[in-house]
């Protein structure tokens, strides 16, 4: 087949050859509703490919070009990178990217310091109850703390952001960076809902790609694929 590319393979743990997605997926935190606004195959190997952020707002702006700006984009950590975070800013687009630790923001006194530091500073007043699905695909109930810190990007320091810092859960600090204003505690659970319908999302994603077979695909034309 042609153009087979790297992949990650998330239940063998190992690199294959294969394809690489992009998938789009609209949901309400108050709904159970999904729906699919976006998907493309592709390869870093086929004419033409430019990079994985190209692909990333070729979806985005195809979306923006039927339904305009509304709605909140969620991306997990992969989207912890500069190029992600100025395309979505460029756009006037609003989001909730889940941070890898390692970026420096600027906090209100003006140090700059890792995300990772602000997290484990960070006082977490607001107490939530979650139900988390173990290794063992069952339900489990657990108590996450939850708190928010104002930052700014060093590269866009004209616009504030909110961290919100979930705290136990696993032994470190899940961080979200977010264009949301987090002032209470009911701001800091929409945030939160907002993260957690993207786990939905990722549901869906299983669907896809275990409901309609796509690893047994096999076709001889990329273009086919």
């Amino acid at each position: 087949m042609p153009y087979l590319a790297g992949v990650w393979d998330g239940s063998k743990k190992e690199k294959r050859k294969g394809y690489w997605i992009l998938e789009i997926v609209g949901a309400d935190i108050d709904g159970y509703e999904l729906t699919p606004l976006y998907s493309e195959l592709y390869s870093q190997k086929a004419q033409g490919f430019r990079s994985e952020n190209f692909q990333i707002f070729k979806g985005i702006d195809n979306i923006i070009n039927r339904i305009g700006t509304k709605g909140i984009y969620v991306i997990d950590r992969g989207g912890d990178r500069k190029v992600i975070f100025v395309g979505l800013l460029e756009r006037s687009l609003r989001f909730v990217i889940r941070m890898l630790g390692k970026r420096l923001l600027i906090v209100e006194d003006g140090k700059k310091l890792k995300t990772k530091s602000i997290a484990y500073r960070c006082s977490c007043p607001y107490q939530v109850e979650l139900c988390i699905r173990d290794k063992d695909d069952t339900l489990k109930k657990k108590k996450v703390h939850l708190g928010s810190v104002r930052v700014k990007f060093p590269f866009f320091n004209n616009q504030w952001f909110y961290l919100l810092i979930i705290k136990g859960k696993g032994k470190e600090p899940i961080v979200l960076l977010t264009t949301e204003e987090i002032k209470d505690e009911k701001d800091a659970l929409r945030v939160l809902e907002i993260y957690l319908t993207r786990w939905r999302c990722e549901e869906s994603f299983r669907f896809i790609k275990q409901g309609y077979n796509l690893e047994d695909i096999r076709l001889l034309t990329y273009e086919g694929l």
